[in-house]
């Protein structure tokens, strides 16, 4: 694979200044020389990529494996001499264990500049078709990224049941700026020395926030339970779920910790008709990091025995944190007529709760009616009036920026081919 860069002024301030490994790289390139900066405007750069792919899958009893692993050569951006290796590995173990239908996923992604050719590597986290869930999912790094997933599905009498625990983090962070003496340039420049990485286990027990090593690696945890079925001789589905998610963003200030609570429940009508009732709550803390300095109710700085501390010393600072809440509530009804199509109301309130005091709680409202005509068995015409919440909105661990939709109509025709 080879891509052709050509960087315009904008593009070396967005490189460099990205939380990202190619920022970093980027940005020691640059410092070493910073008249570089200006050569490098208008000039083509070729980033080519060679890689070898190896796959291996095998069934053992009720069990499948499967191991893939490629490895690339490229060059680095600007720098068409200076080679970097990178390597994507993924591995999946499968199958019916006393009942259980078990699924383990591992991935490995560390490839500085990754090139997308035909797909994505898989995700490895839990997907949804949940509203709210969406809007906090998981944005995967696929050049990036080190993680797992383990998925149960059970049946217990006429009840289904889903668990899945995913988690992951990054490679590195940008870590600690620090200065040393080039001898070649007999000036100082700014190096970045890498933070302490954190372990799974770490992850898994102790979404400690208020280690900083910690956040700069970016780490996600879901937790995930689902049980769903049909009662009354197929005439009432339901579903009821549990998430909770704890992320970490420092650099977007994005560090969430997140429970979702959806239902869905299906009501079977005469002539096929039936009635759809879908509802969401989710409770959302987005942490700000805000350390505090030892004081006494008299304001003077003191030692953690009380002392009152002399004049010249430093205080001490006590790390601890601040949030906003969000509460948000969704909900939808819809009216299925078969044959023809179906009448939905829709309805989104988020409720901010500031940490900062002064500032009152802001309370929005968004709703919406939509006719949906079944054409035929591949068509669909939709009519919306009302409001939609815009923001972020993920599917496949791809998040984009939705805009807002604010008192109007709106008609989408949908066919498959």
């Amino acid at each position: 694979k080879v891509g052709v860069f050509t960087p315009k002024p904008k593009d070396v301030d967005k490189i460099s200044s990205g939380d990202t490994r190619i920022a970093t790289d980027f940005n020691e390139y640059l410092f070493k020389d910073w008249s570089l900066s200006d050569s490098l405007m208008n000039s083509d750069s070729q980033v080519e990529s060679n890689g070898i792919n190896f796959s291996y899958s095998k069934a053992l009893g009720n069990l499948d494996i499967y191991i893939e692993k490629q490895y690339n050569a490229y060059n680095r951006i600007l720098r068409e001499d200076d080679d970097e290796n990178g390597s994507l590995t993924y591995f999946s173990l499968s199958g019916d264990l006393l009942g259980l239908n078990l699924l383990y996923e591992y991935k490995d992604y560390n490839m500085l500049y990754y090139m997308p050719i035909i797909s994505n590597p898989p995700l490895v986290f839990g997907e949804t078709t949940s509203v709210l869930i969406s809007r906090i999912q998981h944005n995967i790094n696929f050049a990036d990224e080190i993680g797992h997933q383990l998925e149960a599905r059970f049946n217990l009498n006429d009840f289904s049941f889903l668990i899945n625990l995913s988690l992951g983090r990054r490679h590195g962070g940008l870590g600690y700026e620090t200065e040393i003496f080039n001898e070649e340039l007999d000036s100082t420049i700014v190096i970045y020395v890498p933070y302490t990485p954190p372990s799974f286990l770490d992850i898994l027990a102790d979404m400690d926030f208020l280690n900083k090593d910690f956040r700069l690696y970016k780490p996600f945890r879901d937790f995930y339970v689902e049980t769903n079925g049909w009662m009354m001789n197929n005439s009432f589905y339901y579903k009821l779920g549990y998430l909770s998610h704890y992320s970490y963003d420092d650099a977007s200030f994005k560090n969430y910790e997140s429970y979702t609570i959806p239902a869905q429940f299906v009501i079977g009508l005469k002539n096929q008709n039936s009635l759809t009732i879908y509802y969401e709550y989710q409770n959302t803390k987005n942490l700000t990091y805000s350390p505090y300095f030892l004081q006494d109710d008299d304001g003077n700085y003191i030692d953690f025995d009380g002392n009152i501390l002399d004049e010249g010393e430093s205080p001490i600072s006590i790390p601890d944190y601040e949030n906003n809440t969000y509460i948000y509530n969704y909900m939808s009804l819809s009216y299925h007529i078969n044959n023809f199509g179906s009448i939905s109301y829709f309805s989104d309130r988020e409720n901010i709760q500031f940490y900062t005091e002064g500032i009152e709680d802001n309370t929005r409202f968004w709703s919406g009616v939509e006719l949906t005509l079944e054409l035929s068995s591949t068509m669909q015409l939709s009519i919306f009036k009302g409001s939609q919440k815009g923001g972020l909105v993920c599917a496949n661990g791809i998040c984009a920026v939705q805009p807002s939709f604010e008192d109007g109509i709106k008609v989408t025709f949908r066919a498959l081919f």
